[in-house]
């Protein structure tokens, strides 16, 4: 009777044990993923209005994680990006996007990254 207690005892200490690593497992990617999202930081610090309809917009990366740029949002209509845009640590890239504007009509210009955050600011065209 003692052996089926001991050995019921010890196979709820194992499942108690799995549930436990696999849960610290799953919390210590949560706060992964926020650490990293609270050090991304990306810097649009020029756009360029070209009379051909492209818009170029110039991005830095300040952060302390490298940044994949997933959108380009010009007046909250979404640019499709030709290629893969990935930003190191202190890096930066010129991205190049078709977009028909005006002159003299000031543009809200935003990026947002595969973690969700966005980062944009106005620019007045020429």
């Amino acid at each position: 009777m003692m052996t089926i207690v001991s050995v019921a005892g010890l196979v709820v200490l194992q499942s108690g044990l799995r549930y436990y690593t696999q849960s610290n497992v799953n919390i210590m990617s949560t706060l992964d993923a926020n650490r990293k999202n609270l050090q991304e930081r990306l810097v649009i610090d020029d756009v360029w209005f070209y009379t051909a309809g492209n818009v170029k917009v110039s991005v830095i990366n300040t952060g302390k994680v490298p940044a994949k740029i997933t959108k380009v949002i010009l007046n909250e209509t979404d640019v499709t990006l030709s290629t893969e845009v990935i930003l190191g640590l202190d890096q930066s890239t010129v991205i190049t996007t078709a977009y028909s504007w005006t002159s003299g009509q000031v543009y809200l210009v935003s990026v947002e990254t595969e973690r969700g955050k966005i980062y944009g600011g106005y620019w007045k065209s020429p």
